[in-house]
């Protein structure tokens, strides 16, 4: 989130956002590391309830009694300071008539006590969320795209977590729905496991299925506890039965033997084609053991290819590379995400 230091006459660094300065901001979020956020409260309102609690209970506390028009109820405001040597000329020499300034009349006095309202100062309100949080937030309720900061699947996680807090909706269809998931996507393939248990949590359907694609590389033992919660019942199920269905599916595939051929006056007879059958099984047999939900085409057939070369019957070659190529078929027809 790029923001841009201010350094302010008390020697003090503060830091505010170059994307959220609105001119007629009439609200001030900081958050959690200093950084400020000018925004327009009716926006922050429109989105969240709870932030609109927030606001109201900020302005009540920071209610000041409005200036009355009448005159005579105006308080006086001391327009100038003495230093410490006009002080002293006032105790060491008294006062002469002539030293005094003239009186300025009652309506300039008046006028001249006129003091801004505080009212027009735009309120801080601060959150427990850091600057790259509150960054994505709100550029999610100004419906501006925020692709360009990529934010990392940790500060994904803070922004789910705060719009939860702050009964922020995620509608499916919406531009939330939608920013989320053009900001989780890319993390797919490098962490697949926590950017489908994240579109889970959020109940980002396309998302998570998109995703549910890379989770076959990974290994059903890498998910932890947490990362299960954070999943929730339904999509932890709908993940693990893709797994075993696949590798059901797998081995329901690898079973069906390549046809025999009718036997012939050549050297190959019927027993000679029960051989292919027994290598088959046994070929097959060693893929089954080790049968995982993202086996590949080519893993199949560095397996089965072999087998040809074994075979000098012309039909049972044929016969077998017409099953290997059916098998690789099947295998890529099978569903591959939840």
């Amino acid at each position: 989130m790029p923001s841009l230091p201010l350094v302010v006459p008390s020697n003090s660094t503060i830091s505010v956002s170059t994307a959220f300065q609105f001119e007629d901001a009439d609200l001030i979020i900081l958050s959690s590391d200093s950084v400020f956020f000018s925004v327009h409260s009716r926006t922050v309102r429109a989105a969240s309830a709870v932030l609109s609690q927030l606001i109201d209970a900020l302005s009540a506390s920071n209610s000041y009694p409005t200036l009355s028009d009448d005159p005579a109820s105006s308080p006086t405001v001391v327009g100038s300071e003495r230093t410490p040597s006009d002080m002293e000329a006032l105790f060491v020499a008294p006062p002469t008539p002539g030293s005094h300034p003239p009186t300025p009349q009652p309506e300039k006095l008046a006028q001249s006590a006129q003091v801004p309202k505080s009212s027009a100062q735009p309120l801080i309100l601060p959150l427990p969320e850091p600057s790259d949080v509150l960054n994505v937030i709100l550029h999610f309720l100004y419906h501006l795209p925020c692709t360009q900061f990529l934010p990392t699947l940790s500060t994904l996680h803070a922004v789910l977590n705060a719009l939860q807090a702050y009964s922020i909706p995620t509608y499916p269809h919406s531009f939330l729905s939608y920013s989320l998931c053009s900001l989780l996507s890319p993390h797919s393939a490098a962490q697949p496991l926590y950017t489908y248990a994240l579109a889970a949590s959020a109940n980002l359907e396309g998302l998570a299925i998109f995703a549910s694609r890379f989770c076959l590389h990974v290994p059903l033992s890498e998910i932890t506890e947490p990362m299960a919660a954070l999943m929730g019942p339904l999509y932890m199920r709908r993940l693990l039965f893709l797994h075993l269905g696949r590798v059901e599916a797998l081995k329901r595939t690898l079973a069906s033997p390549p046809a025999m051929h009718p036997p012939s006056a050549s050297d190959c007879d019927v027993s000679d084609q029960k051989r292919i059958t027994r290598a088959w099984a046994l070929a097959t047999a060693y893929l089954a053991w080790g049968a995982r939900p993202d086996m590949s085409v080519v893993e199949l057939r560095e397996v089965l290819e072999p087998l040809k070369t074994k075979v000098d019957c012309s039909a049972c070659q044929k016969s077998l590379g017409e099953r290997i190529e059916q098998l690789c078929i099947d295998w890529c027809a099978i569903k591959d995400t939840i």
